[in-house]
């Protein structure tokens, strides 16, 4: 019996108990509970970030304007990098 057939039967053995009104109720729980933990649908969660946050000049900081002023007219050529 390859692999992906011994879990589908695994997990039809689960399903058999859960639905078996002669298994007491905890273990009804504890089969729904491993089904669900098996197929990664899980309850809550926890999640820890972390968050920076830039001062505005931080940021300015990090953008140069290049400003190239043309004597003639009033027209500017910017680049930023």
């Amino acid at each position: 019996m390859g692999n992906l057939q011994a879990t589908d039967r695994v997990a039809a053995n689960l399903v058999e108990m859960m639905r078996d009104a002669s298994v007491p109720p905890s273990v009804r729980l504890a089969a729904a509970r491993e089904l669900l933990d098996r197929t990664g649908l899980v309850g809550k969660q926890e999640l820890d970030l972390a968050v920076h946050v830039s001062k505005w000049d931080d940021l300015l900081n990090d953008l140069v304007l290049v400003v190239d002023k043309e004597e003639e007219d009033d027209n500017f050529d910017a680049n930023v990098r």
